[in-house]
């Protein structure tokens, strides 16, 4: 019954050592809301309710993110350079102290690859020439100094804008008339920019083979028209793509697809066709069919980072993991090291927690013979296992470095 008692004291006395352990915010945790200035389609596609960001895309104006249990009294950094944790080297901003267990900033895009703090956070305020750019991840990384450290890493993917389309005539045919036509609505920021709401409509037959295609710009507020010229009859694919090298192509020809927004199927037949629909009546449009805005969010959001403790100068890695319990190397030599200093740590503890205990089960003896032999006997014990801990570094470096060469124990 005594050992049992000994053994369940020491493990609640450990238990309690652990969850007093100093974690530094190491497991901070966030959350992410966005401004938009219009009302996305309903077949724009979103992330899966699992990831941690809700749909950004190229009309997200800003993008709001809380991070929280953080250290109150601590200051914190940003960096907001790219996806690589080697950029945050240099170049970070400081936010302060929170003052709280919460820490709520807001941001902008400032190019392609880097984000900027918005009014109210210290910069100027986000404007229509501050966009995101599809296809591309931005990435807020929150830093701890002495030692530089990551806390916490926010990825961000931002999905294409995917703008309202209407077909007409409802009954496609090959007889006299005009051809199909495509209605565009809707602009992405920056709304009035050079070639950046350009639009390339084609129809492929059902073998594949390109047919025909029309190009054109849509206006900020307003729709275009896509005029695809009559075809034979037949099963056809319309597609809707962004228009990309305009004026740049080495055929001359500047209507050129690059991503693809939606894919429609469409029949075409003497006396009236029709479009694929659904059970309700709208076009069955097939929003992002190769997958492009899915592939990222995925790729984005695969598992929540590890709690970074100091970064490599190589490769942007993380070289030493925060956990509950200490540092972490993640190197084979530093590996090695931060588990033999783990385990000789505990054991260490653990001989003083016996120390502790046995004086007390001598006071508790009240002279009964048996007791204070059991009680001098382990006290013994773990007084001359202390003693082992504490010349085990002697021991180790013996062993390990003059007999057996064995990495990670040299000076």
């Amino acid at each position: 019954m005594r050992t049992v008692f000994s053994k369940v004291l020491i493990l609640s006395l450990f238990i309690i050592l652990l969850a007093f352990v100093y974690k530094d915010a190491a497991f901070a945790e966030y959350t992410i809301t966005s401004t938009k200035d219009y009302e996305p389609t309903s077949l724009s596609p979103t992330p899966s309710p699992s990831t941690s960001s809700p749909k950004i895309d190229e009309n997200t104006k800003t993008i709001t993110i809380t991070f929280s249990g953080l250290v109150s009294d601590e200051e914190y950094f940003l960096c907001l350079k790219g996806d690589s944790l080697i950029n945050c080297m240099d170049g970070i901003v400081s936010i302060g102290k929170p003052g709280s267990s919460d820490l709520t900033r807001n941001f902008c895009a400032d190019s392609r690859d880097t984000l900027k703090l918005s009014k109210g956070d210290g910069k100027e305020e986000c404007s229509e020439d501050d966009y995101f750019w599809a296809g591309h991840t931005y990435s807020v990384a929150l830093i701890r100094k002495d030692p530089t450290r990551v806390v916490d890493k926010v990825p961000i993917y931002v999905s294409h804008y995917f703008p309202r389309i209407t077909v007409s005539p409802d009954k496609p045919s090959n007889e006299d008339g005009e051809g199909i036509k495509v209605n565009i609505e809707g602009t992405r920021r920056k709304h009035d920019n050079e070639n950046r709401n350009n639009y390339a409509v084609e129809l492929h037959d059902q073998f594949g083979k390109f047919g025909d295609a029309s190009c054109g710009r849509v206006e900020p507020g307003s729709s275009k028209d896509f005029i695809l010229p009559k075809a034979e009859v037949g099963d056809y694919l319309i597609k809707i793509n962004e228009q990309v090298n305009e004026g740049n192509n080495i055929v001359g020809n500047d209507c050129s697809a690059g991503y693809t927004y939606y894919t429609l199927g469409v029949r075409i037949r003497k006396g009236g066709g029709s479009f694929d629909k659904n059970p309700d009546g709208s076009l069955a449009l097939i929003p992002d069919p190769n997958g492009t805005d899915l592939q990222g969010n995925e790729e984005t959001f695969p598992t929540p980072p590890l709690p970074c403790l100091t970064l490599s100068q190589e490769g942007g890695g993380c070289d030493t993991v925060e956990t509950a319990i200490g540092a972490i190397n993640t190197n084979a030599t530093g590996f090695i090291k931060s588990i033999f200093s783990l385990i000789l740590g505990l054991s260490g503890g653990i001989a003083l927690l016996l120390i502790i205990f046995s004086g007390y089960k001598l006071m508790a003896a009240r002279g009964n013979p048996e007791a204070l032999t059991e009680a001098r006997d382990q006290l013994i014990s773990a007084i001359i296992g202390l003693l082992f801990i504490i010349f085990s570094l002697v021991i180790l470096q013996i062993i390990g470095v003059d007999i057996l060469k064995i990495p990670g124990f040299g000076n």
